[in-house]
């Protein structure tokens, strides 16, 4: 049986290898907003960053203090945050390829 923790662990280190993998691949693409590009590229970036961060935190098994664990805390919020701004610029892109008008 897998336990949570565990599945947890997989899930942030596919999250943030996904991440990754998708910095390259959006850096080639044809887009011809470049504001938007550098702004996708830029969350890609910092969201796998604190994905791995996270996942290297609980691996090691963090120092359980106070301070410590407020940070954990504020990187946990701001990685769903961005997140959120990743699907919705990614949201913005499959709008703007389906749709033929740049209006992004």
């Amino acid at each position: 049986m897998i336990d949570g923790q565990s599945l947890q662990l997989a899930f942030l280190l596919f999250e943030a290898i996904l991440c990754f993998i998708l910095t390259p691949l959006y850096a080639v693409s044809r887009d011809p907003l470049r504001v938007r590009k550098s702004v996708v590229l830029a969350l890609n970036i910092t969201c796998g960053c604190m994905l791995l961060g996270e996942y290297l935190f609980y691996v090691y098994e963090g120092a359980s203090g106070a301070l410590n664990v407020l940070i954990m805390q504020l990187v946990n919020a701001a990685v769903y945050y961005l997140i959120v701004l990743l699907l919705f610029f990614y949201a913005m892109l499959v709008f703007c390829s389906l749709t033929s008008s740049c209006l992004c």
